[in-house]
């Protein structure tokens, strides 16, 4: 059945599909790359799934139920991004970020099963900071990263979903055009302060990876480190 139902897609000219991780349903672009819809494999109804928004990115939750969609809004004076969620079933996608300030939007995102963590300049135009908001938008999007001087931004970060905590790198201003690198640690659903892992006054930080037993590798410069 899965066969017919790809091979359909594919007749249809369908040529960009994921299948979800319980391979229960596929996702396609049933029209063009700006939307978004999903069928069983087993068969069925099609399920639209971006609420007639233009969808620019998406990301699965790890246990293939929900989407967050990366949304190119705009109004009468300007364009930005918002991110909203949907089931994998279909549905009306419900907004997990606040309008952002003009020109604002999304840097990154990432989903765990039941939470999205996304870095936008929702607050101050061009100051990025790490916000977290569960899925099904029953409570506001709440920023997890610890007060950041003026200047200074959340640049990256990582899920780690075992123990529910988000690792983000934050480039702190010290003085004019002077930086200084920092590595945290802070439980997903915020209100705690972050824990520091890693600081350096001198060379970038990046790309913070999770690995088994909770270590931290991350891109100190040109090299390599964990925590």
């Amino acid at each position: 059945v899965m066969n017919a139902v790809l091979d359909a897609l594919r007749q249809a000219g369908v040529t960009h599909f994921e299948i979800t991780p319980d391979s229960a349903r596929v996702l396609f672009h049933p029209l063009s790359l700006s939307s978004l819809s999903s069928i069983p494999i087993a068969g069925g109804a099609i399920a639209s799934l971006d609420g007639g928004h233009f969808v620019a990115e998406y990301r699965l939750s790890p246990d293939g139920t929900r989407l967050a969609l990366l949304v190119n809004e705009d109004d009468e004076y300007e364009e930005f991004e918002s991110l909203y969620a949907v089931p994998v079933t279909g549905g009306t996608p419900v907004r997990l970020s606040a309008p952002p300030v003009t020109d604002g939007g999304i840097a990154s995102f990432a989903l765990s099963d039941e939470r999205a963590v996304f870095v936008g300049d929702f607050v101050v135009e061009e100051d990025f900071l790490c916000f977290s908001a569960p899925l099904d938008a029953s409570t506001p999007a709440v920023v997890v990263n610890g007060t950041l001087p003026v200047g200074s931004d959340v640049t990256d970060f990582a899920i780690d979903r075992e123990r529910e905590r988000v690792v983000y790198v934050a480039r702190q201003e010290v003085a004019y055009q002077d930086f200084e690198w920092e590595l945290h640690s802070v439980p997903i659903l915020g209100g705690a302060s972050p824990l520091l892992l890693a600081d350096d006054p001198d060379v970038s930080f990046g790309h913070p990876r999770i690995l088994d037993g909770g270590r931290v590798l991350f891109k100190n410069g040109s090299t390599l480190r964990t925590v």
